[in-house]
């Protein structure tokens, strides 16, 4: 998987260098490892899900958000009623225009965030601040009136969502609706790893009582997140294979999604049993964050794996950041 998002943003950007970063993390906590898979995602594409809850709950979208793919005239940015709409808590905006291109957008938490080269910040008609070979521009509400300053550009295509999508009809030169698909709960492989290993809690504590038990103290082989990885992928490449009896469910949600707004029905799905939520920002855009995330620079986004449920002594996340920067 990591490749083929490799591959693609070599493409997206030729003139830009696509890196990886990878983390892991356990956490008898799990709540809070899985908030802060959440907090990473303001935005996802695509979310994978394997269990062996034998009766996983049923995904309940009364209404889901609907996204659209839009080619917006940066003429909007003046336009008031518009304007008032975009720091919206609830609008958000995810550019897809190639960096290169100099005028990528994005809005979310009432902020609006734009991702300049040097040539489109020189004639943009706002100030920011450089960070590595782009310059970031961060407007929040209080400061909208500076976006009548905006000289012309070129029009920014994204992905947008509001309550009232219909004021953005004038300016948009694209205007299509972005699908939403659920390829439900059926029956999927065997990992071929034993999830059961992680059940068995721990006595083994640290020297000091209030810290969580030390990791290495678990009765797992030392390479046991390699052969973890590699049933990973086995899955992922044997995912279309019809299973007629397994212990093992999946469910596949792709679309422009706030992984927040899943949040209370992917932990019920631990209640009875072990959860791999699987999370790709990148199948088939970047954006999860602009600028710097843990020292890095550029845009980029994650791929994340966390293994948790009620019946674990610990939940487990792996997370591998794709990210551009220029050459």
């Amino acid at each position: 998987m990591i490749f083929f998002i490799s591959q693609f943003l070599q493409i997206m950007f030729p003139s830009f260098k696509s890196e990886s970063y990878r983390e892991y993390r356990s956490s008898v906590d799990q709540t809070e490892l899985l908030n802060s898979v959440i907090q990473f995602h303001p935005f996802t594409h695509c979310i994978e899900i394997l269990t062996n809850n034998p009766s996983p709950p049923k995904l309940e979208l009364s209404k889901p958000k609907q996204f659209f793919h839009v080619l917006l005239d940066m003429k909007a940015l003046k336009d008031q009623e518009l304007v008032d709409d975009l720091f919206s808590p609830s609008t958000h905006f995810v550019s897809l225009s190639p960096i290169s291109n100099g005028n990528g957008m994005f809005v979310q938490k009432s902020t609006i965030t734009f991702v300049l080269n040097d040539a489109t910040y020189k004639r943009f008609g706002l100030s920011g601040k450089k960070v590595g070979g782009h310059h970031l521009i961060i407007i929040s509400a209080d400061k909208k009136n500076d976006l009548q300053k905006i000289r012309p550009c070129q029009p920014i295509e994204g992905l947008l969502f509001s309550e009232n999508p219909e004021i953005y009809q004038p300016f948009l030169k694209k205007y299509e609706a972005a699908d939403f698909l659920v390829d439900d709960w059926k029956e999927s492989q065997n990992l071929d790893f034993d999830v059961h290993l992680l059940e068995k809690p721990t006595e083994a504590t640290s020297e000091n009582a209030s810290e969580p038990p030390l990791e290495h103290s678990m009765e797992l082989p030392n390479d046991w997140l390699k052969d973890f990885m590699k049933a990973i992928d086995k899955s992922l490449l044997n995912r279309s294979n019809v299973i007629i009896y397994s212990d093992v469910k999946r469910i596949t949600i792709e679309g422009i999604m706030n992984l927040a707004d899943f949040k209370d029905w992917i932990c019920s799905i631990g209640e009875n049993g072990w959860v791999l939520l699987q999370v790709w920002d990148m199948k088939d855009i970047p954006g999860s964050f602009v600028g710097k995330k843990k020292g890095m620079q550029g845009c980029g986004g994650g791929c994340d794996i966390v293994l948790f449920g009620k019946n674990l002594s610990r939940a487990h996340r792996i997370q591998t950041i794709e990210f551009v920067d220029e050459e």
